[in-house]
């Protein structure tokens, strides 16, 4: 969480927004927390130059993590589509578009993107609407984190886990 507020230029105060974006994507695709360490560190800071926040983003790699594109590929082929529309001076969504109204997705992706990108940019375009489904989960997931943390306690495991901690506490205590 700390390496994704730097990349994408928040703030401290942000932290508990970004390990609640982390963590509800974790809970609504197929990303985990070592894929996303692995691709938001792709990703983050072109993403943040882009323009793209960071909900748009994680939102953007778990549509590929559920198609099966592993994180190292997902992150760098996002980066690099949002490093040639912008050298190209195209709009991201509507090179999406453009993909989606060719005859040959495969054909006009990789015209536009080269073999590094074309995958990865057809898979975006032809889910947007399940993209943007996520990035909406994504920007109202605030308090996902204590949520899960107080679900992964409220057990018999849990309450082991406060105990031995409580206890452990006393014993510095003591000491």
């Amino acid at each position: 969480a700390g390496s994704a507020v730097r990349a994408f230029g928040l703030d401290s105060k942000d932290t508990a927004r970004v390990v609640d974006v982390l963590t509800k994507s974790t809970t609504i695709s197929a990303l985990d927390f070592t894929k996303l360490e692995t691709a938001i560190a792709q990703v983050a800071p072109v993403a943040k130059n882009a323009g793209v926040s960071i909900e748009e983003t994680t939102a953007l790699l778990g549509t590929l993590s559920d198609a099966g594109v592993d994180a190292s590929t997902a992150g760098t082929g996002l980066r690099n589509i949002l490093l040639d529309v912008a050298d190209k001076g195209l709009d991201f969504n509507e090179a999406l578009e453009d993909i989606n109204s060719s005859t040959d997705k495969n054909a006009r992706s990789l015209e536009l993107f080269g073999k590094r990108g074309a995958v990865v940019a057809t898979i975006i375009a032809e889910n947007q609407e399940k993209t943007a489904q996520y990035s909406d989960t994504l920007e109202n997931s605030f308090g996902t984190a204590v949520d899960i943390a107080n679900q992964k306690l409220d057990n018999l495991d849990g309450d082991l886990t406060k105990l031995s901690s409580a206890w452990e506490g006393l014993l510095l205590n003591l000491t």
